[in-house]
């Protein structure tokens, strides 16, 4: 039986811990149904790093996909995702544009969304409010909003 040997320290002592054969299938075995990282650290007990570490060590292919994710939201032609990447949504930059066109709604609370984060931030004193009124008017031309709207 091959074991692999990870070191922790704990108050300056490394602390030994020995990954056996059941844990690293069973990491596996989560990994392909999807699980994330700190979802297979709770099911396994094992410590979130030991698990990241492992993951990212021994890269493992999701064998499907969700369905709601395999086709393009505008022309619902299947898309080839890409593993350990972000999902895609469109199949290129035309149906993208088209369904956000399609889709005023998502823009509005795009919108909005950004812009609560801004306002927490402002709230923070993080930015000025000369930066949050560029950052309102950058957001707004990426979304579409009239400089009139009552959403502003």
């Amino acid at each position: 039986m091959s074991s692999k040997v990870s070191a922790i320290r704990f108050m300056h002592k490394p602390i030994i811990l020995i990954m056996t054969d059941t844990e690293r299938s069973r990491i596996v075995e989560l990994q392909q149904q999807g699980y994330g990282y700190k979802k297979i650290s709770a099911i396994t007990g094992l410590p979130l790093n030991t698990v990241k570490s492992f993951c990212a060590r021994h890269h493992v292919q999701i064998k499907e996909m969700p369905d709601s994710n395999a086709l393009c939201r505008n022309c619902l032609t299947p898309l080839e995702q890409t593993p350990h990447k972000r999902k895609r949504m469109f199949c290129s930059d035309a149906c993208r544009m088209a369904w956000w066109n399609a889709h005023p709604e998502r823009r509005l609370m795009a919108y909005q969304t950004a812009m609560a984060l801004a306002r927490s931030m402002r709230s923070k004193g993080l930015i000025s409010a000369k930066e949050y009124a560029k950052i309102d008017t950058i957001i707004a031309e990426k979304y579409g909003i009239s400089s009139c709207s009552i959403f502003r």
